[in-house]
């Protein structure tokens, strides 16, 4: 599984994410996203098994370089990439997923 490391983040979008970051409470950012990643990426799949392929494929890996942010305590700019990347990668199964998660997803902050 990829890394959040492996972002590529240019200089610039990392200031602006760093900038988003200050506008935002982060701590309640973090407790969603930490919400997310624990509804979806449990230890035994169960919830995972019940998401239809396309949702599987298209977020399962932001989801976990998501997780692995948030369990590295990665700097606030790091954690929004990797939200955008869930949020990006959400956009065209939204509708597939289960209403908490689509819910959770769309109350992630947007870009700005």
């Amino acid at each position: 599984m990829p890394s959040y490391n492996s972002l590529s983040l240019p200089p610039d979008a990392l200031e602006a994410y760093a900038t988003q970051a200050a506008g935002l409470d982060m701590n309640a950012v973090r407790a969603t996203a930490t919400t997310l990643v624990n509804l979806v990426l449990t230890d035994d799949s169960a919830y995972i098994d019940t998401l239809p392929d396309p949702v599987q494929v298209e977020l399962l890996t932001p989801l976990a370089m998501l997780s692995e942010a948030l369990q590295d305590r990665a700097a606030d700019p790091v954690v929004i990439a990797a939200i955008r990347a869930v949020k990006g990668s959400a956009h065209n199964v939204l509708t597939k997923c289960p209403p908490e998660m689509r819910e959770l997803i769309e109350s992630l902050p947007d870009e700005t």
